[in-house]
């Protein structure tokens, strides 16, 4: 049992005298493997599909390799992004370049830099992240890749590749202009391509769900399931005709685009989604089967910890990247995770959404919405420090992690003994500036809604299998453990920056005075400050004293009126960066426009 400290000890019998001390461990996944990596990772990770590397933007080095064997890593080209394609013979970047693996490989094997590695095919797109699809109809000779890129809300292109014998390139072609993807993807976040090219996810700010649609021949989509859940960026797995899914969830605050690392007001878990396709054409559907929670070791409770990023592999694995903080330091690793080893639950889409309750005809659906909240809130507020900033969708997935015995446990031992609540109006998703301003959350439960339900409405909502994972043990940790100093200037800011938007587009007039536009620019290419005048423009864009409805790095618009107050951007400003950090970076910018400093970006 999980130790609970006296603080808890005393929050718990506080709420009322018959409450006990409940089990508070959760489900921990055992790992087939745990990378540590050399430094913290930034934004995005990307699996080899054939499970030796994991493409890594990392605060020192841009763009790595991290062989998924010994620890190690190479460097690659570029500083954001690195994806790879579905069969593993590309490693792909932003603005749709495609390096060659057997290239990349060939300049590790013989002990080289592949850093310098030419690209087979630039088509000089736009866009700050991508995911690729293999279209039907390609053979190991022949391909036509389909490259999609948040370029214009998402759009995309579609590129046929040869190859001889030996698998190397021998032709590139593009086959038509890009493509505007449908009205639903432009508008929306994060959007994400199946392996296969078909299938697109989304992140919905109308609904504060996650969705998948099919793409067709012309651009346009149809919408195919809304799992029912907010999440990060999806990724598809790699069996066409039964679609599964992974992604994570934030919990306590929403962080749904560029993130680097768990911020210490956070938390994000891991979950993996199994879909059920039927019919074809027009009478194609879609539905929710079962989905199950990925608990890393050491993450079970505590702010600023989680898994985030997960991405399948052809061998029926996937890798996370996890963070465990201890006080002011944090561990990053890259963990294996067999699916084979998850404990999938049921999962109902239209109760996790909250629609159930605007059904006046559905009142099962509702109690157990009810009933998985206040399991949820049970746990928390024995288990955690932090159960008043968790929101419905938030206590809705704990259960997901909890073992049936523990469930059934807690339940006995403490409903009707101990007081719950649920404070309707803070429980609420956060609203997002850009969309939905007139957004209402359906997942609003009572007190008096939690507090009707009875002991076995209670346990039925409880876990269904009577699964337990908890056999880590020691983990033996691959990869450098060796203490890495102080980030320079240049490293801090490709951990804390590159993945970012331009608050906005800026430039210097004929006058030689700083000019704003109104709109938002591509992400920050801190690899070219090379003058004075563009130290000038990128500490404007870090450090813009103007209200805006977005910014760099991306802050909260906590009072919900659609702009960021100049009072929220200082916060967030605060959050991401410590007040040395700031005045480390102004001086060293303010140094480069003066001519007493370069930019030293490296290799």
């Amino acid at each position: 049992m999980r130790n609970i400290s006296i603080t808890t000890l005393f929050l718990i019998f506080s709420q009322s005298a018959w409450s006990v001390a409940i089990d508070c461990d959760l489900n921990t996944t055992p790992l087939v493997k745990r990378v540590r990596l050399p430094s913290p990772p930034n934004y995005f990770i990307s699996a080899d599909p054939n499970s030796k590397y994991t493409a890594v933007i990392d605060s020192a080095d841009r763009n790595i390799l991290v062989n998924m064997e010994d620890g190690s890593y190479q460097k690659v080209p570029g500083g954001v992004d690195p994806v790879f394609s579905p069969d593993g013979k590309f490693l792909t970047l932003p603005g749709g370049k495609f390096y060659p693996m057997d290239e990349i490989n060939s300049k590790i094997n013989q002990g080289e830099s592949a850093r310098e590695v030419e690209n087979v095919f630039d088509p000089g797109q736009g866009g700050v992240y991508q995911s690729i699809g293999i279209l039907d109809g390609s053979s190991e000779r022949e391909k036509t890749y389909r490259y999609m890129d948040d370029d214009a809300g998402a759009s995309f292109f579609d590129v046929r590749m040869k190859f001889d014998s030996n698998g190397r390139v021998t032709s590139t072609k593009r086959i038509g202009n890009q493509q505007t993807l449908c009205d639903e993807a432009g508008q929306r976040d994060t959007p994400m391509m199946s392996k296969d090219g078909k299938y697109l996810s989304i992140l919905n700010f109308e609904t504060h769900t996650t969705q998948i649609w099919r793409v067709n021949d012309n651009g346009s989509c149809d919408m195919m399931v809304d799992i029912g859940v907010p999440t990060g960026k999806v990724d598809f797995g790699f069996d066409p005709d039964n679609p599964q899914i992974t992604f994570h969830v934030d919990e306590v605050k929403n962080d749904w685009r560029y993130f680097s690392g768990v911020k210490p007001s956070m938390r994000k878990s891991v979950y993996v989604m199994n879909l059920d396709k039927n019919g074809s054409g027009d009478d194609e559907t879609w539905a929710v089967r079962d989905m199950a929670k990925v608990v890393a070791p050491n993450t079970e409770t505590g702010m600023s910890k989680g898994s985030y990023y997960p991405r399948f592999r052809t061998d029926g694995t996937l890798v996370t990247v996890t963070q465990d903080r201890t006080g002011d330091d944090a561990d990053y690793y890259i963990d294996v995770v067999a699916t084979s080893s998850l404990n999938f639950q049921p999962f109902n889409p239209e109760v996790a959404s909250g629609r159930v309750l605007l059904d006046s005809n559905c009142s099962d659906g509702a109690k157990l919405f009810q009933a998985q909240t206040a399991l949820g809130l049970l746990w928390a507020q024995a288990c955690t420090e932090y159960s008043d900033q968790l929101r419905n969708v938030d206590l809705n997935l704990i259960p997901l992690g909890m073992s049936r015995a523990a469930c059934l446990e807690m339940v006995e031992k403490n409903w009707g003994h101990t007081d719950l609540d649920i404070d309707a109006g803070r429980r609420r998703l956060n609203r997002n500036d850009n969309f939905d301003s007139d957004y209402e959350d359906p997942r609003v439960v009572t007190n008096n809604n939690i507090m009707s339900l009875s002991m076995d409405e209670l346990k039925a909502a409880c876990p269904k299998d009577n699964v337990s994972n908890n056999s880590n043990g020691d983990i033996q940790v691959i990869g450098d453990d060796t203490e890495h100093g102080p980030l320079t200037v240049e490293g801090l800011v490709s951990r804390k920056c590159i993945g970012c938007h331009e608050s906005r587009n800026v430039s210097i007039g004929d006058d030689g005075q700083v000019v704003r536009s109104n709109t938002n620019g591509p992400f920050i290419d801190f690899n070219n400050i090379n003058t004075a005048e563009d130290a000038m423009v990128w500490r404007t864009r870090i450090f813009n004293p103007q209200p805006r409805s977005s910014a760099m790095p991306p802050p909260n618009d906590t009072d919900g009126d659609g702009e960021i107050s100049e009072e929220e951007f200082q916060s967030s400003l605060k959050e991401n960066f410590t007040d040395e950090e700031l005045n480390t970076m102004r001086e060293r910018l303010l140094q480069i426009e003066t001519g007493e400093a370069e930019w030293n970006w490296g290799e």
